[in-house]
This record gives C-alpha cells, structure tokens and sequence, in this order.
C-alpha cells in the first residue's frame, strides 16, 4: 500500500503485472511493460493485494478430487479378489513352461518322481 498527495495521476509501480493483482482506491492495475504495472489512484491511500481467482480455487478443488479419486481407485482395486487368467498355472490348468510338475521333481512317466542316486564323498556322514 501507499499513500499519493494527488489522485487521477498515474502511478508506475515497479512489480510485474499479473491478473491476480487488485486494487483499492485506484483504477487499474494496468500492465505498462512486462516489469511494470500502472494504477490510476481514485483517493489518497492505493493498496495492492495479490490474490487467488475463483478459477485457481477450482482448479484446486478439482485436483484434491481427482487425487481422491485415485485413491479410492487403487484402494478398490486391492479389495478385490486378483483375477486369474485361463492359462494361469495356480489354476492348475496347465504345467509350467519348462514341462516340469510344481513340486520340481522330474517324473520317469509313471507318475512318480525319478530317484537319481549318486555316491556320497567319502566322510561326508561321519561327525
């Protein structure tokens, strides 16, 4: 704010103009270059306030919504049951890639794990 000893003379005032800019006791503000800014005082004392328009507020308000939105999704989305697909191989539908059953022991064809013997390093029992 500031005072002027004369009104309707234009005053520079040395900050950027920006449409958030209001004015009391002066017309105005007007842009005068891109680091400067006129007001035309109406009464003795000018104040300048920089304020926020209703269309920022509702960018705001629109922007909490939408962040709310989704965490309401993500959190829906937890709550449900994951879907499985056809070819899932926890459905059991279907063996995994390599041909091998979820145990992981190979099978010989008749249904029962391969036994695969091998001799033991000497002194590997032994305490």
């Amino acid at each position: 704010s500031f005072d002027v000893s004369r009104t309707g003379v234009p005053v520079m005032v040395k900050t950027s103009y920006y449409p958030n800019w209001q004015v009391s006791g002066a017309d105005g503000p007007y842009r005068a270059t891109p680091n400067f800014m006129v007001v035309v005082p109406t009464s003795k004392h000018v104040e300048l306030t920089y304020g926020t328009t209703s269309v920022e507020w509702l960018g705001r308000v629109l922007t909490v919504l939408g962040l709310v939105g989704v965490g309401l999704l993500v959190w829906w989305g937890r709550r449900l049951k994951p879907r499985r697909s056809p070819g899932d191989p926890e459905r059991g539908d279907l063996q995994p890639e390599d041909g091998q059953p979820e145990d992981g022991q190979p099978e010989d064809g008749d249904g029962e794990p391969t036994t695969i013997s091998a001799p033991l390093p000497a002194g590997a029992l032994s305490t």
